[in-house]
């Protein structure tokens, strides 16, 4: 989620820009992967609430940011850095970077 420039990583504002968040680090944080799993929410689920942005400009931002996290898990297999943050969330809010593996 560090890649995107338009998203915000945050929960649910109450306002009208686009939210990113990852609910097994942020909303179900405190419950267990098997208690996550038994209610459907797997660790590498992405909630996206889209805002007013231009509809291209966020298409865009998301689909560089697939392409970075692609290339972070790669360098990880790899056995290289992996400069999109371990596919973790990286900050709980605010604007800027956004999607890691």
């Amino acid at each position: 989620m560090d890649a995107c420039t338009l998203a915000r990583i945050a929960p649910s504002l109450g306002g009208v820009e686009t939210l990113i968040e990852q609910p097994a680090l942020m909303s179900f944080y405190e419950l267990t992967t098997e208690q996550r799993l038994a209610i459907g929410i797997k660790d590498e689920l992405i909630r996206l609430a889209v805002g007013i942005e231009d509809t291209q400009e966020l298409i865009a931002d998301l689909e560089q940011a697939r392409v970075a996290a692609a290339r972070a898990a790669a360098a990880r297999r790899a056995g290289g850095s992996d400069p999109g943050g371990g596919g973790r969330v990286s900050r709980a809010s605010g604007g800027g970077p956004c999607l890691s593996s």
